[in-house]
């Protein structure tokens, strides 16, 4: 099934003509923007943070809102920022995600990203909640078991 542009517009999918405009903008300014409702906005943000680790405080913070289609976003990054930078991935960060998973036990997609979010994040507490959810015959406990596949040895 393709998603139809608008689709992939709410999902935060931006063009380079609607990136362009962001390139002007101070760092503050774009900082903002990935908390923006906007999530061509959010995207563009991004883009031009080239989401180096100093944005990853703002990240978390977007962890701790009640808005369920920000946070699966931000899951994303996330955990691509803790895989790829390995200082960020603290238990103190690994508990905003576990938080996120507690507050959000019925939103199958958080979950789904949660899951793949936790490879980045090596523990034990991360390898049992990862176990946990391999037990389940659905798209979670696949996702659990990739993830636990990907998952380093603690750092």
């Amino acid at each position: 099934m393709k998603s139809s542009q608008e689709q992939l517009r709410s999902r935060g999918y931006a063009t380079p003509e609607e990136i362009r405009p962001y390139r002007e903008k101070s760092q503050n300014a774009l900082l903002e923007l990935l908390n923006d409702k906007n999530a061509v906005a959010r995207t563009a943000a991004a883009s031009q943070l080239k989401i180096e680790p100093e944005v990853f405080p703002v990240l978390l913070q977007v962890l701790q809102e009640d808005d369920a289609e920000k946070i699966c976003e931000i899951l994303d990054t996330v955990g691509f920022m803790a895989f790829y930078h390995p200082k960020l991935s603290t238990p103190e960060h690994a508990e905003a995600v576990f938080a996120v998973m507690e507050r959000y036990p019925n939103h199958k997609l958080l979950l789904w990203k949660a899951i793949q979010c936790l490879c980045a994040f090596p523990s034990q507490k991360t390898k049992r909640l990862l176990q946990e959810f391999t037990a389940q015959n659905n798209l979670l406990g696949e996702e659990a078991q990739s993830s636990l596949k990907r998952l380093p040895s603690e750092r």
